[in-house]
């Protein structure tokens, strides 16, 4: 399975100077295969790089690195909201 956000990671690299890809590695302590693998779509990016890798890449949320979570805490806070006496 591919992961959307390696598609919006390749597009931001593409656009760098080569050897970005080892500075963003090293800006958020991971290797740089991993950034790789994030990249090509064959891992996931797991939340706690989100807010720096958007910040980093010059995206405003990180809901574009994982829609997953997006949609994740939209259903929660709707579950919550009814749990509290809210209306749907």
């Amino acid at each position: 399975m591919k992961f959307a956000s390696g598609a919006l990671l390749r597009q931001y690299f593409r656009r760098q100077p080569r050897g970005m890809m080892t500075t963003v590695a090293r800006r958020l302590d991971v290797s740089i295969s991993t950034v790789s693998n994030w990249t090509a779509g064959k891992r996931r990016i797991p939340i706690q790089f989100c807010p720096v890798l958007a910040a980093l890449i010059g995206i405003r949320s990180y809901d574009r690195l994982r829609p997953d979570l997006t949609q994740s805490l939209r259903r929660v806070r709707r579950l919550t909201h009814m749990h509290r006496g809210g209306k749907q």
